[in-house]
């Protein structure tokens, strides 16, 4: 890989990585602050439910005080000392008794010094007052006054529709300095690492608050976000798709030159040979009298003649497949005798070898000597294989080929003692132009045509094509024909 290809392909991760980062600083931005709306909106739907629900009492404490009905104004309970100010216009004086009763005296002196309008109103009226708040307090001190942690709930669900908030939550019962005094939690664990709103009083003298805990802020603030989440991810995984498809381009891309380049390397060397050969035949008759011996001049023309055949069959290969390319084979299907096609093969193979001592050893199954098919293409394919095993074989070569016969298939396979294909490269040797590395050494000819036709050819008739092969231990190819 090129220093520059290097080059892009960092900057291609540091963008990626870069937009996936900003998408997570926004994704958590956006959820710290949709975190922060919704406790706004909560603490101000609880504020509402606690005031309401508060005003509700008071009203129903006055109730009762202005239609006469109570006029209590002295609270017998266990004994307390404490002394308290109400506020500017009220006193409580709790008076300590010798005993176990303690009795509460209010005093409203001071009403009438501090506020003239009270004198104002009729005798009756500040009477009926006078009792509303001394009863208020009495109530409240006597544990009469308690909030309805009920009622505060309803109301709360009611101010969460109406801001079309739907969330799992529980009440909580707090004092004054907001530590726990009773949960209504159904589950204990539901109270665990939880958001919690802000404690609102509930009573009069500020003893008591209310808060309300979340059970699944998380899942109410994330299905606010959805549509933004879905988007980004949808973006997030195009972007992805588009590296990944670029990458896999670039790399294809590089290996289809690399093919390419070895293809007119081996080709180079193919043609190379038989011209080189003529060449040198043409040159000695032109030039050192060959023509004079007739006995060499026949010799010389038929190794020529030989060699421009190999010639003209590596033309015609390359040619074919370009074809192949173009236009779809025309398979002409008709009925073949498996080892009558072997038998003429291995008797072919037998005398053109002068270099290598090949063996066959053939086995036909009962059953499985027919077979239909088109004649040319399948007696190309079986040769091919056959003339790849022989090629990748050292010396001697041994080549076994067995034919079988299942309910569906007539099972080929083509077996020899050569040098094996390591397993990285099995999956490619079907590949157009394919061939095995080798490194500098080029001692095999071929295009890495013959696998790809052979491949074609078997996929054509309906069939598959596979490969087991050891490093060292040979290679057996298995054709699957159906019936």
């Amino acid at each position: 890989m090129s220093r520059r290809i290097r080059i892009v392909l960092l900057l291609v991760f540091v963008s990626m990585f870069g937009v996936i980062f900003i998408q997570g600083y926004w994704i958590n931005k956006s959820y710290q602050i949709n975190k922060e709306q919704l406790l706004k909106e909560l603490n101000l739907a609880l504020e509402k439910s606690v005031k309401k629900e508060l005003n509700d009492r008071m009203t129903g404490q006055a109730k009762m005080v202005l239609s006469g009905n109570n006029t209590s104004v002295v609270f017998i309970g266990k004994e307390r000392k404490t002394d308290m100010k109400i506020d500017s216009l009220l006193q409580g004086i709790f008076n300590d008794k010798e005993g176990n009763e303690t009795q509460i005296t209010m005093n409203f002196s001071s009403l009438s010094n501090d506020d003239q309008s009270l004198d104002s109103m009729p005798e009756n009226l500040q009477f009926k007052i006078k009792d509303l708040i001394t009863g208020l307090l009495v109530d409240e001190l006597s544990g009469g006054f308690k909030v309805n942690t009920h009622l505060v709930d309803s109301m709360f669900v009611d101010e969460l529709s109406s801001r079309g908030i739907g969330l799992k939550h529980h009440i909580e019962l707090v004092n004054s300095n907001d530590s726990l005094v009773k949960s209504f939690a159904a589950n204990p664990a539901d109270t665990l690492n939880t958001m919690s709103t802000r404690a609102f009083q509930v009573d009069l003298l500020g003893k008591e608050k209310l808060r309300v805990r979340i059970n699944n802020e998380q899942e109410v603030i994330l299905g606010q976000m959805l549509t933004g989440l879905l988007v980004s991810l949808m973006f997030v995984l195009l972007v992805l798709f588009c590296l990944v498809y670029m990458l896999r381009t670039i790399f294809k891309q590089k290996q289809l030159s690399q093919i390419k380049n070895d293809f007119i390397n081996n080709m180079t060397h193919e043609l190379k040979t038989p011209i080189a050969t003529v060449s040198a035949i043409v040159e000695s008759m032109q030039n050192f009298g060959v023509l004079d011996n007739r006995e060499k001049t026949n010799k010389y023309l038929d190794v020529s003649q030989n060699e421009l055949g190999r010639l003209s069959g590596l033309v015609e290969k390359v040619l074919n497949m370009a074809r192949e390319e173009r236009e779809a084979l025309k398979m002409s299907p008709e009925e073949l005798n498996v080892r009558e096609v072997f038998d003429n093969i291995i008797n072919s193979q037998t005398v053109k070898q002068e270099v290598k001592q090949v063996s066959f050893d053939l086995k036909v199954d009962e059953g499985a000597e027919k077979v239909t098919a088109d004649r040319f293409h399948m007696v190309n394919v079986m040769q091919n294989l056959i003339e790849n095993s022989i090629k990748y074989s050292g010396d001697p070569v041994m080549i076994r080929i067995t034919c079988e016969r299942n309910r569906e298939y007539l099972k080929i396979s083509v077996s020899d003692n050569g040098v094996g294909i390591p397993k990285k490269h099995q999956a490619k040797v079907f590949d157009q132009f394919y061939r095995v590395p080798t490194g500098n050494v080029h001692n095999v000819k071929g295009f890495g045509l013959g696998l790809h036709y052979v491949r074609n050819i078997v996929e054509k008739h309906g069939g598959k094509i596979g490969l087991s092969s050891e490093v060292g231990k040979g290679s057996t190819f298995t054709i699957n024909l159906p019936l």
